[in-house]
């Protein structure tokens, strides 16, 4: 007979987050933000576009959050090269700078498949409304 409860487990588990940034200690930078959000679990960082595809074969996040920047090659690089590695739901998030051209990094971030953009200085509720409503969406990849 099978077991109800193994089934209620998995369809409960915690949307699991991946976060890559140039900036140090970016895993912390988000998760203790997100610390009392249950549903929502940092599993790792990178500062770099290949430590970013090395651990993400091995974490394999339902979620990726990446900076416009990272230490190797910029965000908007890293995310097409991510996409042909393996699909992913990712956001993309700028926490070093805000620019005039921010609405063409949005259309260019959207345009590759990213599901969301976070700008300069969003807020904790920023992240959590968008990681929601990333998970919730459906999975269409370029």
């Amino acid at each position: 007979m099978p077991n109800k409860n193994a089934n209620t487990a998995i369809a409960h588990r915690p949307i699991r987050l991946f976060v890559a940034s140039a900036l140090p200690d970016i895993g912390d930078i988000f998760a203790k933000p997100l610390y009392f959000e249950r549903d929502i679990e940092v599993i790792g960082a990178a500062n770099s576009a290949q430590e970013l595809f090395e651990k993400v074969k091995l974490h394999t996040p339902d979620i990726i959050l990446i900076d416009v920047l990272l230490s190797d090659i910029d965000g908007f690089q890293a995310v097409k090269l991510l996409f042909e590695l393996m699909p992913m739901q990712v956001i993309m998030f700028s926490v070093c700078f805000e620019t005039e051209y921010i609405k063409e990094y949005v259309e260019d971030a959207l345009r590759l498949g990213v599901k969301g953009y976070l700008p300069f200085l969003w807020s904790t509720e920023d992240l959590t409304f968008m990681v929601y409503k990333v998970a919730q969406a459906p999975s269409t990849y370029h």
